[in-house]
């Protein structure tokens, strides 16, 4: 972790609710997907998956059932909130791709496989929650041919 998360002032009285700040937490996975990759070949250039799916196989789910045939390759590499204390989006994307190639040239030849996304899934706890993704990481993120897909899940209200 790079800096401490952000805290209420202490001498805040007890019960204040803090409006907006930083999101509670998020889940990364960085994508290569295509209609008929094969995660094998992404393996060569990458590295081992954290998941992977070939289009026309199924996969065993964790309790040994089989899905359907997938309908598109897939190569992923994970990061969930378990593996990090990070909380700030852009270090823990720098995380996500510790210990992958840096050379332009990599990217590229994993792009012409397929695309390459960044997802990066929230959960808000109130309404005006945020998160920076400053020029450079989206500068970091561009040398690398990376989009990101950002999947947010809203405060659950009962009815």
């Amino acid at each position: 972790m790079k800096r401490p998360r952000p805290t209420a002032p202490a001498d805040a009285p007890p019960g204040t609710a803090r409006l907006g700040g930083e999101i509670e937490w998020f889940a990364l996975a960085l994508h290569v997907t295509a209609d008929t990759l094969l995660p094998e070949r992404v393996t060569a250039i990458l590295g081992a998956p954290t998941a992977s799916q070939t289009a026309g196989v199924p996969r065993r789910r964790r309790d040994g059932a089989l899905t359907p045939p997938a309908k598109f390759g897939r190569w992923t590499r994970e990061l969930k909130r378990a593996d990090t204390d990070e909380w700030d989006v852009a270090e823990a994307i720098r995380l996500l791709f510790a210990g992958l190639p840096e050379a332009a040239e990599r990217w590229s030849e994993v792009r012409a496989l397929g695309r390459v996304e960044v997802s990066v899934g929230l959960s808000l706890t109130s309404s005006s929650q945020e998160f920076l993704l400053g020029e450079e990481i989206i500068h970091f993120l561009s040398h690398r041919r990376a989009s990101v897909w950002v999947d947010v899940y809203g405060e659950q209200h009962e009815a």
